[in-house]
């Protein structure tokens, strides 16, 4: 699942068309190899002062703001903002970990663009929200499964921090999943929260966030060939032609994280190791890039 893709003036099915035989020559547009990821790029409190009494909307202080590029284009913004509130019943004991994703080129109801629009305004089929909506809850997962959210725990049953980490997508073409996770996973990690006052006067010491292990994801497009053969780090358009992509997150020791997979042909299991493995080969200069080591 991926965003629209930007074809120009040209229609998709010619740009489709013409994007299949560039890779039945293994060629790519963007001139990379087949097996080569886009390596990002992390600028960190780009455009903020981070203060811990910053506003905005209701979400708290914020203490976090990376840009997240890459040399192909992508470009993302990842903001952390902290603020104090009650925990899920469910889980009395634990903090609570929010996340948002928006593009502000596509329309917010995800429909046509209407006239009078901005140029760049990305006219959908009304379904535009949706790769959105699952990218959340991808990233949310991930998180979840790699930061202990005890803790966040102030008070149980009572009082707990409340992390809201927003991602606005300026441009990413393919790999949508991977590259939210990696934007938010570097805007959290070393995260620190600030010494503060609850309500009722009680006062909270900083609590330095940690990582059980950083989960870093790698897309591999299935190529429409007899023999099973993989696309590392795809565009969306090439995401159109593959056959299916599967989006693998692992750790530092190449543990399996999550496995996404979406796919119009069955697989053997054996992909499963061999996607793994080649995940963890590809996540060291990736995890260098975002979190320094």
């Amino acid at each position: 699942m991926s965003l629209p893709c930007d074809t120009g003036s040209v229609e998709l099915a010619t740009y489709r068309g013409y994007v299949s035989e560039r890779l039945n020559k293994s060629e790519r547009l963007d001139e990379r190899k087949l097996g080569e990821v886009r390596l990002p790029k992390v600028s960190r409190n780009v455009g903020t002062t981070l203060v811990g009494d910053t506003k905005s909307e209701g979400r708290g202080s914020l203490l976090s703001s990376v840009l997240y590029t890459d040399d192909y284009g992508t470009s993302i913004i990842s903001d952390v903002h902290a603020v104090f509130g009650p925990p899920h019943s469910q889980t009395p004991d634990e903090g609570r970990l929010n996340v948002f994703v928006s593009a502000p080129f596509l329309k917010d109801n995800g429909g046509f663009a209407s006239p009078g629009s901005q140029n760049n305004t990305v006219i959908t089929n009304g379904l535009a929200d949706y790769p959105l909506r699952q990218t959340e809850g991808y990233v949310r997962g991930v998180l979840e499964s790699c930061i202990d959210l005890r803790q966040l725990c102030v008070y149980a049953n009572e009082a707990c921090w409340v992390l809201t980490t927003s991602l606005t997508l300026l441009n990413v073409d393919g790999a949508l999943r991977a590259s939210a996770l990696h934007a938010a996973v570097a805007a959290l990690y070393n995260l620190a929260l600030p010494r503060a006052q609850l309500p009722n006067g009680d006062v909270v010491n900083q609590i330095d966030l940690h990582f059980s292990c950083v989960p870093i994801a790698c897309t591999f497009g299935v190529l429409p060939k007899e023999t099973l053969s993989f696309l590392v780090d795809t565009t969306a358009i090439e995401e159109m032609v593959c056959d299916g992509v599967i989006t693998v997150a692992v750790d530092e020791t190449g543990g399996l994280v999550d496995f996404y997979q979406l796919c119009s042909r069955s697989l053997p299991p054996q992909v499963l190791i061999s996607a793994s493995e080649a995940a963890y080969r590809l996540s060291g200069d990736i995890r260098k890039r975002l979190i320094g080591k």
